[in-house]
């Protein structure tokens, strides 16, 4: 899914001040170079951010309890410690708000599709599996559950070894992209409580019953996941192109100093 980005944010790492010198050799040294790039790019992301003056209060006050500051005047005195001017303190309070303001500005109108071409691998599935290396054995086992001769839980009760006894048969909640591809495929055509023909793969044969499906929706915590890994792949893209401009540019350490 392609995604049309604000002209600030296209080329940006073509465009960021590389720390030089004495600077650079000491982000190389201990190993903070590659944070330090990281956050330069998510500070230009967050520029685009519009200002609020009374969440930028409530921001200001939340960054004085996470330094374990006690009143305002406490962190008036931690900022002219800090050699901060009156603009630099709120830029810092203000970050995580601007940041995740602008994630959303940039990448939300774009999760509804986005949600939809990731909604099979964000579905979740419990299942009871039991597995066998006798398929005459599970075949016939798979024909009494069938027919209702055969409980699944007895099932397992009676054939289950190893780590299939240790869980009971059962396995997840897990997302169906994390199963055996052959598995999710089978899967994906059942109902919940169906028992599925026996599958065999790679030499062990499954019986396996779906207990649930649970069907992933464009909630909060999925918006959330998908804006972060919208976002993510912006910036792997972005540090790529620094990579680049480091080791092309004059003074540039060795290669690979910047890291992904």
């Amino acid at each position: 899914m392609s995604i049309l980005l604000p002209d600030a944010l296209q080329g940006i790492a073509d465009r960021l001040p590389l720390p030089t010198g004495e600077r650079l050799r000491d982000l190389a040294l201990h190993g903070e170079l590659s944070d330090h790039l990281r956050r330069r790019l998510l500070e230009g992301l967050a520029e685009l951010a519009a200002d609020s003056d009374r969440a930028d209060e409530d921001c200001l006050q939340r960054l004085r309890q996470q330094l374990g500051l006690v009143s305002d005047e406490a962190l008036e005195a931690w900022r002219r410690r800090m050699g901060l001017d009156l603009s630099d303190l709120r830029r810092c309070a203000t970050y995580p708000r601007r940041l995740q303001q602008a994630t959303e500005d940039t990448w939300g109108p774009s999760l509804p599709g986005r949600f939809l071409e990731r909604r099979a691998d964000l579905d979740q599935v419990v299942l009871s599996l039991v597995r066998f290396r006798d398929p005459d054995l599970a075949q016939e086992l798979w024909f009494q559950l069938r027919e209702g001769e055969l409980a699944f839980g007895e099932l397992v009760e009676r054939h289950a070894t190893g780590s299939d006894r240790d869980r009971r048969g059962l396995v997840g909640p897990i997302p169906l992209q994390r199963l055996h591809p052959l598995l999710a495929r089978v899967v994906s055509r059942y109902a919940e409580r169906a028992v599925v023909p026996p599958i065999d793969i790679d030499g062990t044969v499954h019986l396996v019953r779906i207990e649930s499906i649970q069907r992933a929706e464009l909630d909060e915590r999925v918006r959330g996941r998908l804006l972060l890994e919208l976002r993510e792949a912006w910036l792997a893209e972005q540090m790529a192109r620094l990579q680049d401009r480091m080791l092309a540019e004059p003074g540039a350490l060795t290669e690979g100093v910047v890291a992904t």
